[in-house]
């Protein structure tokens, strides 16, 4: 990749990560846009999951056959079909739960999923946690607070306990995605095939749903023209730059850098949907790209940085 010519890869790394972070903070006001279009906002989203990936599984699976890259020993490995589990499951919470929660209280719930990653990679990678990336977690998570509930305590009190409980789960459910995916590029498996293949195997695992949710409501032609976006743009391409990223940066940076995601979020929702701007918002943003600086000048090394599971034959 051409950014190997301009900076390290450590570099070239965090500059891939931040822009997946923005494709993937797109997806955010798309969403609502999508979902706006649907008079069943709850089963559309799960209309919305299953399409949305089965439109990225296509491209990817002609990026594969285009490139003479397909090979059905991938589709063999556990670990895929884990990731797409996951991927599934993570989808699946978190729609269903912002039928009983707010927005704002599911990002922040989703988006704590960066101190399960601190811990695990802790425990699991040996990964060391020097002051510099626990401060850049520390101020990542208390950005999206600002980001997310402007500061106002009230926003607590919305939504149900239910609700609370099942993106809180959804954002575990992401933790341990972020974990594999890292034990897997780490044991040599190429980013681009793990990408495609994790994406073709969490469709399946989104048929489930379908069958318990109203599928024969009107929707508007702009849902469907959302649908194609986040098929094609802010899923397949954004999650290979991130899995190649991956390779050189570990699970926590990479999880305080995808903070950014939510700011971009922000600043798309203000700019292309007319959200309201608050002030407050600038300290947010602050507070997640210092935390972002803290933890990617850590040079903290890990003990212990490869897996055990098998690459793929090629």
């Amino acid at each position: 990749m051409w950014l190997g010519w301009l900076m390290d890869r450590r570099t070239s790394s965090v500059v891939l990560i931040v822009v997946s972070a923005l494709i993937w903070g797109s997806s955010f006001p798309a969403i609502k846009v999508t979902l706006g279009g649907a008079q069943d906002m709850f089963s559309f989203s799960f209309v919305m999951s299953f399409a949305r990936l089965s439109i990225s599984a296509m491209l990817g699976l002609v990026i594969l056959l285009a490139t003479r890259r397909f090979k059905v020993g991938i589709f063999r490995q556990p670990v895929v079909w884990i990731l797409g589990f996951l991927n599934a499951i993570s989808f699946i919470l978190q729609h269903a739960g912002l039928a009983f929660t707010t927005a704002s209280k599911t990002s922040l719930l989703v988006n704590f999923n960066i101190v399960f990653i601190a811990v695990l990679s802790y425990l699991f990678f040996h990964e060391r946690l020097g002051p510099r990336k626990i401060a850049g977690v520390l101020l990542g998570v208390g950005g999206v607070v600002v980001l997310e509930t402007g500061l106002d305590i009230s926003f607590l009190q919305h939504g149900e306990i239910i609700g609370d409980i099942m993106v809180f789960s959804a954002g575990f459910s992401w933790a341990l995605y972020v974990l594999f995916t890292k034990r897997a590029v780490d044991s040599n498996f190429d980013y681009v095939d793990l990408s495609i293949a994790v994406i073709v195997a969490t469709v399946p695992f989104l048929l489930f749903p379908l069958p318990f949710v109203n599928l024969t409501q009107p929707v508007a032609a702009a849902s469907w023209g959302g649908i194609l976006y986040l098929g094609l743009v802010t899923t397949l391409p954004p999650l290979i730059m991130w899995s190649k990223a991956l390779k050189n940066v570990t699970a926590t940076v990479s999880s305080v850098l995808l903070l950014f995601e939510v700011l971009f979020a922000v600043l798309l929702s203000i700019i292309a949907i007319g959200e309201t701007f608050l002030v407050i918002y600038v300290f947010g943003g602050a507070m997640i790209l210092i935390g972002g600086i803290l933890a990617t000048s850590s040079r903290d090394k890990r003990t212990s940085d490869r897996g055990s599971l098998r690459p793929a034959n090629r």
